[in-house]
């Protein structure tokens, strides 16, 4: 194993432990908001709730991507998948645009039929 390979092997590593404790973290927080809202009755927990679980959503996907990404080349891929990791990343993006301007478009119009 080349020097190159080793520090790209160390810097998934660190990556995938980074990853996985954002999820963890995340999930925990949104699990702890979410109580908090359903207590409490505030709508800003609860926004504050969707909002983690969001961002939960999107270290799972840049999890995927990870563990994707990792994959040994192969003759149909003789490159291998790195560039696969940049794939999850632009989709949890897209995650967070997207759910967010919908969210945000549907309290809008709550808002405005109230």
């Amino acid at each position: 194993m080349t020097q190159s390979q080793r520090r790209r092997d160390a810097q998934s590593a660190a990556s995938l432990r980074t990853v996985l404790v954002a999820v963890g973290a995340n999930l925990v927080v949104g699990v702890a908001k979410g109580v908090a809202a359903l207590l409490t009755g505030s709508a800003a927990l609860w926004a504050e709730t969707l909002h983690s679980i969001a961002d939960t959503g999107n270290e799972v996907l840049l999890f995927v991507g990870l563990r994707r990404s990792n994959r040994q080349e192969d003759p149909q891929h003789p490159f291998g998948y790195g560039q696969e990791r940049y794939f999850w990343a632009l989709l949890a993006a897209l995650g967070i645009f997207l759910i967010g301007g919908v969210l945000s478009i549907v309290e809008g119009v709550r808002s405005l039929l109230r």
